[in-house]
């Protein structure tokens, strides 16, 4: 027995002391481990059976890891170096054309992006009708006309604006240290809210606020459970307690006092925001190309109406809204027209003009006004049938130097005479019975103009070094009535009434005069 490792203890009991022959069954545990690998697994296997030692197997686990490492490091470096290509092709054309195709680059660029990674391809947007029965159409746009319906005194509004505010330092509020980009008036005037880069929009009282200097806003609309979480690019009243805010974050928010509803959230960012004046409607504008019709009734009564897709998937910059119409202006330098009453898209107007940056629906006549990036002007006519009922092409603001872009686009109010902002620097009355004849008035700033509004025959103008400007364009004399210093940065934003004017800028503070 001791001969087979077995011997006895102090008790009599066998005990195993060692095996004779462990070395021949290591020996048949390798020869039948050979044979499982020949006959059962593959050769390329991840088995952990393939190596006959364990630091064999980890070293192939860790080659394998480094070979797929490589594929994908490969498969970014092809990518890149596609994107390179096209960049330094881009780089040969004329720089006047790379702003205006960025668009269509980054439209590129993500499409080779979701390629090159195996992600799906992304959908365009389309045309879709969610509600059909809770519309009935609506009926016109409120932008910048809270006077819409109203009979103004163009001698009043002239004898109160011609020697500039009550008192010229003003009335201000000081909303955030971030810049303010938007701002939304009542109509009754009683509330004022800006949209703001630090997320937030402000509310106060523009009438208190006149008559008490350093204030702070009466509210913020922002909180830790509701709120934008990106830059507030519009704002819009709905009535005088309702308000939309729109950001970069693509959502679209209804709130009543501090209490706010998200109406929607999606990836692409809201650049134009446009209400009602006598329904409860609201298009949202975005940089994907699709623009939203909703039924604002409330915070658990508002529906999604209709989802409209643009004839172009470039991001829109501006819309007009009149009667059952609704032009929509993109980078791609189309505008798509939309019958409000069916939802469904008319037709997409295209001219060789860049971006459009301004669009103007005029009260007194029946075409429409687009302000594009090669600062011309273009009247548009519905009625005309065809690729693009294109009825004039006015060369605003082009000069031997260059052009500047339209910017911005105001209608006089009382008479034909609509005003143009443009990148030059140039403030332009145009006569819509006589368009092709000329400028009426040419009024030079001292910067860049970046927001306009008519009152009467007054026109007030915001520029790139925080000036407004007051011209009356009944006056002969090229020369403008008075000028305030309202911001240390750009002028972003301004609302003109008869007895006040409001103003937001770069600085992050609001400004109000009354006359």
């Amino acid at each position: 027995m001791a001969s087979e490792g077995w011997y006895r203890n102090e008790d009599g009991l066998l005990e195993k002391k060692y095996d004779p022959h462990a070395a021949l069954r290591a020996k048949q545990y390798e020869r039948r481990l050979k044979e499982h690998q020949a006959g059962k697994v593959a050769a390329q296997s991840y088995s952990t059976n393939n190596a006959q030692t364990v630091s064999a197997r980890v070293e192939i686990v860790r080659a394998r890891a480094a070979q797929k490492r490589e594929e994908k490091i490969g498969k970014a470096r092809k990518f890149n170096q596609r994107h390179h290509e096209r960049r330094r092709a881009a780089a040969t054309t004329t720089a006047k054309h790379l702003m205006v195709d960025s668009h269509q680059e980054h439209k590129a660029y993500m499409d080779e992006f979701h390629e090159a990674f195996g992600l799906p391809a992304r959908e365009p947007a389309q045309t879709l009708l969610h509600n059909p029965k809770e519309y009935t159409g609506a009926t016109s746009n409120r932008i910048s006309s809270w006077h819409r319906n109203k009979e103004l005194n163009k001698e009043d509004i002239r004898t109160r604006w011609q020697n500039g505010p009550v008192n010229p330092r003003g009335g201000l509020i000081d909303a955030s240290d971030r810049p303010l980009l938007c701002l939304s008036v009542s109509s009754k005037g009683h509330d004022c809210v800006v949209g703001s880069a630090d997320h937030a929009a402000y509310g106060f009282d523009p009438l208190c606020a006149v008559h008490e200097d350093d204030q702070k806003p009466k509210r913020t609309l922002y909180s830790k459970r509701s709120g934008h979480a990106e830059w507030v690019t519009a704002v819009a009243h709905l009535n005088d307690t309702n308000v939309l805010s729109a950001g970069m974050d693509g959502k679209l928010i209804l709130w009543t006092g501090t209490r706010a509803t998200e109406l929607q959230s999606y990836g692409a960012s809201i650049s134009t925001l446009l209400v009602d004046a006598n329904e409860p409607i609201a298009l949202a504008c975005a940089y994907d190309g699709a623009s939203t019709l909703w039924r604002v009734n409330g915070h658990h009564d508002s529906t999604c109406i209709a989802t409209l897709a643009s004839g172009s998937s470039a991001p829109a910059l501006c819309a007009c809204w009149r009667n059952d119409l609704c032009l929509i202006g993109d980078r791609d330098g189309s505008i798509s027209a939309y019958s409000t009453e069916s939802c469904s898209l008319l037709g997409v107007w295209k001219e060789p003009c860049g971006h459009v940056v301004s669009l103007l629906a005029t009260e007194t006549d029946t075409s429409y006004i687009s302000g594009s990036q090669d600062g011309c002007l273009r009247f548009w006519d519905q009625r005309i049938s065809g690729k693009s009922p294109c009825i004039h092409t006015i060369e605003a603001h082009r000069s031997p130097r260059g052009a500047g872009a339209v910017g911005c686009l105001a209608e006089i109010t009382g008479g034909n005479l609509i005003a143009s902002a443009g990148a030059d620097g140039h403030l332009r009355v145009w006569d819509t019975r006589n368009i092709t004849a000329g400028a009426v008035r040419d009024y030079l700033c001292e910067a860049q103009p970046h927001c306009l509004a008519a009152l009467g025959p007054m026109l007030i103008s915001g520029d790139a070094k925080g000036n407004i400007l007051c011209h009356d364009t009944l006056s002969s004399r090229s020369s403008c009535c008075w000028g305030l210093g309202a911001n240390r940065g750009a002028v972003r934003a301004l609302d003109a009434r008869p007895d006040l004017l409001v103003a937001v800028g770069d600085d992050g503070n609001a400004l109000v005069w009354s006359f």
